[in-house]
Formats: structure tokens, sequence, C-alpha cells
């Protein structure tokens, strides 16, 4: 491949003389929309609590710029004791705690 041609991520065609795409090639490489697979998000969240517990609160304390805490629940069917990390946001005297997987 030349230093003039470039193929962008997730595209088949090629580009010749310039690094720009248009409009419509760059719609083609927005994201699907679907979440990351389940145990993406299942070993995400093990390390980010690692990290977390592990520094003292100092790594791995955001998501999305906004602070993390971590959640200890207990399953309603297995019994165990999870630890997750939840977003919050401040809102007034309360805070509001932010749950989705992708």
């Amino acid at each position: 491949m030349s230093a003039s041609q470039v193929k962008p991520c997730g595209m088949g065609e090629w580009l010749t003389g310039s690094t720009k795409m248009t409009d419509e090639q760059s719609a083609g490489n927005k994201d699907s929309g679907q979440p990351p697979p389940k145990w993406v998000l299942k070993a995400f969240t093990r390390v980010n609590v690692w990290v977390y517990r592990l520094s003292g609160g100092r790594l791995m304390d955001k998501l999305a710029g906004d602070p993390i805490c971590l959640v200890a629940m207990t399953g309603a069917k297995s019994g165990r004791r999870r630890i997750i990390p939840l977003m919050y946001v401040p809102d007034g005297d309360s805070v509001l705690l932010v749950a989705s997987q992708g």
C-alpha cells in the first residue's frame, strides 16, 4: 500500500490521495448500537472493581467523566454477593445511581 492510499476501519473500499472520508463513508464506521458481549462487560466489571479497590479509589474512578461508586448486592436467585461499579450523578441533596449495560 502506498502512502497515498488509506483503508478506513471497517470499510472495504480504498481511498486514494486523501485521508478524509465523506459523510457517507463515515456513516459506515459508526457504532452499530449493539452493546458489547456479556463476557466483555463482566470482565471489565471485575477488572474495574479490582483496580478501584487496589488503588483506594484513585484509579478507574470515573465512567464517561462521572464518578463511580461500588455497590454491594445479593443475587435474588443465587444468593451470591456481588460488587458492581455504578456511575453516580449528584442531584441536589441526593444522588442518582446509573446502571446500564452498554
